[in-house]
């Protein structure tokens, strides 16, 4: 889901630097095809997330991505206290700090397929977050 959605900002991106007197037209014409499902709130928590694009773009400080990575931490977790707790995390994740600054943990930002990681011990039902 997170590259999708880096690919389509690179796309953006890349047109506006093609074609600076029509550009927005066709930007307008991919947010509207693409908005409805791109940018949902799952697409751009797990772009946060991706430990690559997390590291080398930057994008730790963006608010949107921070107030949908927020916004799927409260559907996911019931217990406010919880949801807390990991959502102070994430500034350990943004900072490489503690555990996520360790040499193990460094290497892996561009050599991990996260394809093949385990989360948590017990299955995510993503079908009812309904995100």
């Amino acid at each position: 889901m997170g590259f999708l959605y880096h690919m389509m900002e690179k796309a953006k991106a890349q047109i506006m630097e093609a074609d600076v007197a029509h550009a927005q037209e066709y930007i307008d014409i991919i947010e509207h095809r693409w908005g409805a499902q791109m940018g949902r709130e799952l697409h751009l928590a797990a772009y946060y997330l991706n430990l690559r694009f997390q590291y080398e773009s930057g994008i730790g400080m963006d608010d949107e991505l921070l107030h949908a990575l927020r916004n799927v931490i409260y559907k996911m977790e019931p217990d406010p206290e919880v949801a807390a707790s990991c959502i102070e995390e994430t500034k350990l994740f943004r900072e490489g700090s503690h555990s996520f600054g360790q040499r193990p943990a460094v290497v892996s930002k561009t050599t991990m397929n996260l394809c093949t990681i385990q989360i948590c011990k017990t299955p995510l039902h993503l079908n009812y977050l309904q995100i």
